[in-house]
């Protein structure tokens, strides 16, 4: 249902190169760099996409991409919350753990 969701968010296309075909699920910063499972950390992404990105750094990688489109990378930065001043919501986020700092 979760990925579903992710998908309909982008319009079942790729973030990035706005394929509709072999469509999967995409880690925007990899979780081998400590990208979490957070909805802000997914994008609906083809299979050539996310095989090719791999775990290199997403505006890297697609800056360097021949489909790319600056209206995508600003939707991307959206969905993931980044800012201009360079900060990343995405971090900001919490473990929803029936945790309670400081309890005593």
């Amino acid at each position: 249902m979760w990925r579903k969701r992710i998908k309909e968010q982008w319009d079942n296309q790729c973030a990035y190169c706005g394929s509709t075909e072999n469509l999967t699920i995409d880690h925007v910063i990899p979780k081998s760099k400590g990208g979490t499972n957070f909805t802000q950390n997914v994008v609906c992404s083809c299979l050539s996409c996310n095989g090719s990105k791999a775990n290199t750094e997403w505006k890297e990688w697609y800056l360097n991409q021949e489909f790319f489109q600056e209206s995508n990378k600003r939707r991307i930065q959206e969905w993931i919350g980044h800012k201009e001043d360079g900060k990343v919501k995405l971090y900001r986020c919490k473990p929803r753990r029936n945790f309670i700092p400081n309890a005593a």
